[in-house]
């Protein structure tokens, strides 16, 4: 082999190392630009998530500001119960107590009763389940029985307690 053949050998030696090289990197860098891109987006949904905290901090998110009224809270039995499908006519009562401080802090708790006759367990637990979907609203206390009159053992006579807590910040006295 002549020097000149070794020269050109060694210089394909070294082109090829070189784009070689070269492709090592192009795949390194868009490796490294899709993770970048990941991380930009996850950025982004951090400073979202921040400010929605900041928003939450101002407000409380579980407590209303004022007492929900029977027929706010009526209006969401009834869309729980039709989504249940229970019949407005299962309801035999929905009783609002009197509210009452929780401790120390700037809270109430709002009880209500709530009395359905004659439903099956499966749209009973829908129906809790679809009240409190949201947030605020809360099942306290649950009493099942059957109801007195011989027929249908499947179906069952409730009483629920339901509680929300309504924030009432204390003025500082002077």
């Amino acid at each position: 082999m002549t020097r000149v053949q070794k020269q050109l050998v060694m210089l394909g030696l070294l082109v090829t190392l070189a784009a070689a090289g070269a492709l090592w990197s192009l795949s390194d860098m868009l490796a490294r630009r899709g993770d970048a891109r990941y991380a930009l987006a996850d950025l982004n949904t951090s400073r979202e998530l921040v400010a929605r905290i900041e928003q939450l901090r101002d407000e409380p998110s579980i407590a209303a500001a004022e007492d929900v009224g029977v027929q706010q809270l009526s209006a969401r039995i009834e869309a729980a119960l039709r989504t249940a499908g229970i019949s407005t006519g299962n309801i035999e009562g929905i009783y609002p107590q009197q509210e009452r401080p929780l401790g120390q802090l700037p809270y109430q708790v709002k009880p209500t009763s709530l009395t359905l006759r004659s439903v099956t367990l499966p749209q009973y637990v829908n129906f809790l389940y679809h009240l409190t979907e949201n947030p605020g609203l809360n099942v306290r206390d649950i009493q099942l029985r059957q109801p007195s009159a011989a027929g249908n053992n499947a179906l069952w006579d409730t009483d629920t307690t339901l509680t929300y807590l309504i924030y009432t910040p204390q003025e500082p006295t002077p």
